[in-house]
């Protein structure tokens, strides 16, 4: 890289083609690199089902076969870590080295819960793209929404 040098990378599959574009980004002092490739797009068998979801709180999703997906609350189990890591961050002189070291660890816990929801969310689209071939959702303005304080934390950790 030109003003870095070599990078070491850690593969953890294989490319189905050669690299188009590649960017390299930073999160919570991990450094990602981000390769697009063209591919051929993958067909599915066909399965013949049919489901309607419903986003909800206490269930992230209520499918119409009956199927509930409980809503694993992320953000809750580790809010205690946040708010230490807030704290600490908060109580450091501005400018300084142990600021900075204090918003590393904040922003490495605040990475983890946000890793943690997309990898569910991920795996549960997975599961339903394959089981059917239709999906219907519903259509939700979660911006407004989160302006109820009493709901607003649960449905932003729904993700």
């Amino acid at each position: 890289m030109s003003g870095i040098g070599r990078i070491a990378v850690r593969w953890h599959r294989e490319l189905p083609s050669q690299p188009k574009t590649l960017r390299l980004v930073r999160q919570a002092d991990d450094w990602n690199a981000v390769l697009v490739c063209e591919t051929e797009a993958a067909t599915l068998e066909q399965t013949g089902q049919e489901v309607g979801i419903d986003m909800g709180i206490h269930a992230l999703i209520a499918t119409s076969d009956g199927h509930r997906e409980p809503n694993s609350g992320w953000y809750r189990a580790s809010q205690q870590k946040l708010r230490v890591a807030q704290r600490r961050v908060a109580r450091r002189k501005k400018g300084g080295a142990n600021r900075w070291r204090a918003v590393r660890t904040l922003q490495r816990v605040t990475a983890h819960v946000q890793a943690q929801r997309q990898d569910f969310v991920n795996e549960l689209a997975d599961g339903l793209i394959e089981q059917y071939d239709w999906i219907a959702l519903e259509d939700l303005r979660i911006r407004n929404m989160v302006r109820n304080h009493h709901l607003a934390k649960s449905i932003l950790d729904s993700g």
